[in-house]
Protein backbone atom coordinates (compact mmCIF):
# COMPACT_ATOMS: atom_id res chain seq x y z
CA UNK A 1 0.00 0.00 0.00
CA UNK A 2 1.17 3.46 -0.90
CA UNK A 3 0.34 7.15 -0.18
CA UNK A 4 0.35 9.39 -3.52
CA UNK A 5 0.94 13.05 -2.70
CA UNK A 6 -0.79 15.20 -5.50
CA UNK A 7 -0.52 18.67 -6.45
CA UNK A 8 -2.42 21.46 -5.19
CA UNK A 9 -3.38 25.00 -6.80
CA UNK A 10 -1.96 26.45 -4.08
CA UNK A 11 1.62 25.16 -5.33
CA UNK A 12 1.35 27.44 -8.24
CA UNK A 13 3.88 26.74 -10.98
CA UNK A 14 6.36 24.95 -7.99
CA UNK A 15 6.99 21.15 -8.69
CA UNK A 16 6.39 20.86 -4.74
CA UNK A 17 6.01 16.76 -4.64
CA UNK A 18 9.42 16.72 -6.90
CA UNK A 19 10.80 19.18 -3.81
CA UNK A 20 10.13 16.32 -1.63
CA UNK A 21 11.62 13.92 -3.73
CA UNK A 22 14.57 16.02 -3.47
CA UNK A 23 15.06 16.35 0.26
CA UNK A 24 13.88 12.34 0.65
CA UNK A 25 17.33 11.69 -1.71
CA UNK A 26 19.45 14.28 0.28
CA UNK A 27 18.06 12.74 3.61
CA UNK A 28 19.21 9.22 2.38
CA UNK A 29 22.39 10.44 1.24
CA UNK A 30 23.40 12.01 4.78
CA UNK A 31 22.36 8.14 6.22
CA UNK A 32 18.97 8.92 7.37
CA UNK A 33 16.14 6.29 6.83
CA UNK A 34 13.47 7.34 4.39
CA UNK A 35 10.27 5.52 3.27
CA UNK A 36 10.65 3.41 -0.33
CA UNK A 37 8.88 6.31 -2.79
CA UNK A 38 8.82 7.46 -6.54
CA UNK A 39 7.85 10.02 -8.99
CA UNK A 40 4.72 9.41 -10.97
CA UNK A 41 3.90 10.69 -13.87
CA UNK A 42 2.81 14.54 -13.89
CA UNK A 43 -0.46 16.49 -13.45
CA UNK A 44 -0.47 19.55 -15.03
CA UNK A 45 3.06 19.33 -15.69
CA UNK A 46 3.86 18.53 -12.05
CA UNK A 47 4.63 15.57 -10.18
CA UNK A 48 3.11 12.91 -7.79
CA UNK A 49 5.11 11.13 -5.33
CA UNK A 50 4.31 7.74 -4.36
CA UNK A 51 5.77 6.73 -0.82
CA UNK A 52 5.17 3.31 0.28
CA UNK A 53 3.28 3.12 3.62
CA UNK A 54 5.61 1.92 6.23
CA UNK A 55 2.98 1.44 8.87
CA UNK A 56 1.85 -1.70 7.02
CA UNK A 57 3.94 -4.98 6.81
CA UNK A 58 4.25 -7.47 3.58
CA UNK A 59 0.81 -8.61 4.12
CA UNK A 60 -0.95 -5.45 4.50
CA UNK A 61 -1.75 -5.32 8.21
CA UNK A 62 -1.17 -2.40 10.23
CA UNK A 63 2.05 -2.14 12.45
CA UNK A 64 1.37 -0.07 15.81
CA UNK A 65 1.93 3.61 14.92
CA UNK A 66 2.47 6.17 17.42
CA UNK A 67 2.82 10.31 16.98
CA UNK A 68 5.32 12.38 18.63
CA UNK A 69 2.43 14.01 19.78
CA UNK A 70 1.14 11.11 21.52
CA UNK A 71 4.55 10.93 22.98
CA UNK A 72 4.51 13.72 24.27
CA UNK A 73 1.47 13.72 26.06
CA UNK A 74 0.17 16.46 24.51
CA UNK A 75 -3.53 17.34 25.05
CA UNK A 76 -6.34 17.60 22.83
CA UNK A 77 -5.79 21.59 22.44
CA UNK A 78 -2.08 21.69 22.71
CA UNK A 79 -0.24 22.32 19.93
CA UNK A 80 3.53 21.64 22.01
CA UNK A 81 4.43 24.72 20.49
CA UNK A 82 6.43 24.93 24.19
CA UNK A 83 8.12 22.06 23.85
CA UNK A 84 11.37 21.28 22.41
CA UNK A 85 13.89 18.90 20.52
CA UNK A 86 15.45 18.18 23.86
CA UNK A 87 12.05 17.55 25.53
CA UNK A 88 11.28 15.06 22.21
CA UNK A 89 14.86 13.47 22.74
CA UNK A 90 13.64 12.65 25.79
CA UNK A 91 10.78 11.12 24.89
CA UNK A 92 12.78 9.06 22.35
CA UNK A 93 15.06 7.69 25.29
CA UNK A 94 11.83 6.72 27.24
CA UNK A 95 9.94 4.92 24.23
CA UNK A 96 12.95 3.57 21.85
CA UNK A 97 14.03 -0.13 22.12
CA UNK A 98 17.65 1.09 21.00
CA UNK A 99 17.59 4.55 21.81
CA UNK A 100 20.92 5.76 20.98
CA UNK A 101 20.33 4.61 17.77
CA UNK A 102 17.30 6.86 17.28
CA UNK A 103 18.66 9.64 19.23
CA UNK A 104 21.57 9.71 16.72
CA UNK A 105 19.05 9.60 13.78
CA UNK A 106 16.90 12.29 15.43
CA UNK A 107 20.22 14.63 15.40
CA UNK A 108 20.45 14.45 11.80
CA UNK A 109 17.04 14.96 10.93
CA UNK A 110 17.25 18.31 12.96
CA UNK A 111 20.04 19.32 11.58
CA UNK A 112 17.97 18.04 8.21
CA UNK A 113 14.73 20.49 8.79
CA UNK A 114 16.85 23.00 9.66
CA UNK A 115 19.53 23.39 6.29
CA UNK A 116 16.55 23.07 4.14
CA UNK A 117 14.20 25.22 6.26
CA UNK A 118 11.56 23.06 6.79
CA UNK A 119 8.90 25.52 8.67
CA UNK A 120 6.26 22.91 8.61
CA UNK A 121 7.88 21.18 11.17
CA UNK A 122 5.43 19.94 14.21
CA UNK A 123 4.72 17.25 16.33
CA UNK A 124 2.49 15.02 14.49
CA UNK A 125 5.38 15.06 11.64
CA UNK A 126 7.35 12.31 13.53
CA UNK A 127 6.77 9.49 15.29
CA UNK A 128 7.27 5.54 16.45
CA UNK A 129 6.73 2.31 14.93
CA UNK A 130 5.80 -0.85 16.87
CA UNK A 131 8.39 -3.75 16.07
CA UNK A 132 8.63 -6.83 17.51
CA UNK A 133 10.63 -5.54 20.43
CA UNK A 134 9.09 -2.75 20.68
CA UNK A 135 8.96 1.24 19.58
CA UNK A 136 11.48 2.78 17.58
CA UNK A 137 11.55 5.80 15.59
CA UNK A 138 9.81 5.67 12.08
CA UNK A 139 11.39 6.84 8.71
CA UNK A 140 11.23 10.55 8.29
CA UNK A 141 8.07 12.18 6.46
CA UNK A 142 6.77 15.17 5.24
CA UNK A 143 9.81 17.36 4.44
CA UNK A 144 9.92 19.94 2.53
CA UNK A 145 11.63 23.19 1.67
CA UNK A 146 10.56 26.22 2.00
CA UNK A 147 11.11 29.36 -0.21
CA UNK A 148 10.03 31.78 2.36
CA UNK A 149 11.26 32.70 5.96
CA UNK A 150 9.67 33.85 8.47
CA UNK A 151 6.34 31.73 7.93
CA UNK A 152 7.02 29.23 10.49
CA UNK A 153 5.35 26.15 12.79
CA UNK A 154 8.68 24.97 13.52
CA UNK A 155 9.80 23.50 16.58
CA UNK A 156 12.73 25.03 18.79
CA UNK A 157 15.84 22.43 19.34
CA UNK A 158 16.16 23.78 22.84
CA UNK A 159 14.60 27.03 25.23
CA UNK A 160 17.40 29.09 23.53
CA UNK A 161 16.69 28.92 20.08
CA UNK A 162 14.17 30.52 18.11
CA UNK A 163 11.86 28.76 16.17
CA UNK A 164 11.63 31.80 13.47
CA UNK A 165 15.56 31.69 13.13
CA UNK A 166 16.82 28.06 14.28
CA UNK A 167 20.41 27.91 14.85
CA UNK A 168 22.58 24.35 14.91
CA UNK A 169 24.32 25.96 17.47
CA UNK A 170 22.18 24.95 19.72
CA UNK A 171 22.01 21.84 18.92
CA UNK A 172 25.54 21.31 19.38
CA UNK A 173 24.83 23.31 22.78
CA UNK A 174 22.30 19.73 23.07
CA UNK A 175 24.16 17.00 22.14
CA UNK A 176 24.66 15.23 25.06
CA UNK A 177 21.08 14.80 25.33
CA UNK A 178 21.26 12.62 22.30
CA UNK A 179 23.64 11.21 23.86
CA UNK A 180 26.10 12.29 21.60
CA UNK A 181 29.91 14.05 22.36
CA UNK A 182 30.77 17.04 21.15
CA UNK A 183 32.93 15.68 17.96
CA UNK A 184 30.80 13.40 17.09
CA UNK A 185 27.51 16.08 16.47
CA UNK A 186 29.90 18.35 14.84
CA UNK A 187 30.71 15.32 12.35
CA UNK A 188 26.21 14.64 11.32
CA UNK A 189 25.74 18.14 11.36
CA UNK A 190 28.88 18.23 8.61
CA UNK A 191 27.99 15.15 6.98
CA UNK A 192 24.01 16.40 6.66
CA UNK A 193 25.34 19.56 5.20
CA UNK A 194 27.65 18.20 2.96
CA UNK A 195 24.39 16.08 1.47
CA UNK A 196 22.39 18.81 1.76
CA UNK A 197 24.69 21.20 -0.18
CA UNK A 198 24.17 18.66 -3.47
CA UNK A 199 20.78 20.18 -3.62
CA UNK A 200 20.92 21.66 -7.06
CA UNK A 201 22.13 18.23 -8.52
CA UNK A 202 20.01 16.05 -7.20
CA UNK A 203 17.37 18.53 -8.08
CA UNK A 204 18.39 18.06 -11.92
CA UNK A 205 18.18 14.29 -11.44
CA UNK A 206 15.43 14.43 -10.34
CA UNK A 207 13.90 16.79 -13.41
CA UNK A 208 12.94 20.25 -11.68
CA UNK A 209 12.38 22.31 -14.48
CA UNK A 210 15.80 24.53 -13.98
CA UNK A 211 13.50 27.50 -13.69
CA UNK A 212 12.99 27.05 -10.02
CA UNK A 213 15.78 26.52 -9.15
CA UNK A 214 16.62 30.23 -8.22
CA UNK A 215 13.50 30.42 -6.71
CA UNK A 216 14.38 27.29 -4.56
CA UNK A 217 18.04 28.46 -3.66
CA UNK A 218 16.93 30.25 -0.82
CA UNK A 219 15.61 26.95 1.31
CA UNK A 220 18.95 25.28 0.62
CA UNK A 221 21.72 28.31 0.47
CA UNK A 222 22.12 30.21 4.19
CA UNK A 223 24.26 31.29 6.91
CA UNK A 224 23.23 28.10 8.59
CA UNK A 225 24.93 25.99 5.89
CA UNK A 226 27.99 27.71 5.58
CA UNK A 227 28.41 27.31 9.43
CA UNK A 228 27.43 23.38 9.47
CA UNK A 229 29.84 22.44 6.48
CA UNK A 230 32.85 23.71 8.52
CA UNK A 231 30.95 22.48 11.80
CA UNK A 232 33.16 19.39 11.76
CA UNK A 233 36.37 21.32 12.57
CA UNK A 234 35.03 24.22 14.71
CA UNK A 235 36.65 24.03 18.44
CA UNK A 236 34.02 26.45 19.21
CA UNK A 237 30.41 28.33 18.23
Amino acid sequence: MAIAKLPHSKDRRFDVERWEAVVLTIAATAGLRTPTWFLEARVGGRAVLVTERFDRDDSGDRIGYMSARTALELGAHDEGASRTYEDFADAVDRWSTKPALDLREMFGRIALTVLINNVDDHWRNHGFLHANDGWRLSPLFDVNPSRQRGVIDSRAINPDDDPGDRQLSHLIDSASVFRLRDPEARGIISHVASAVAGWETVARSLGVDVTQLDAYRSAFESPQLDWASSAASRNGH
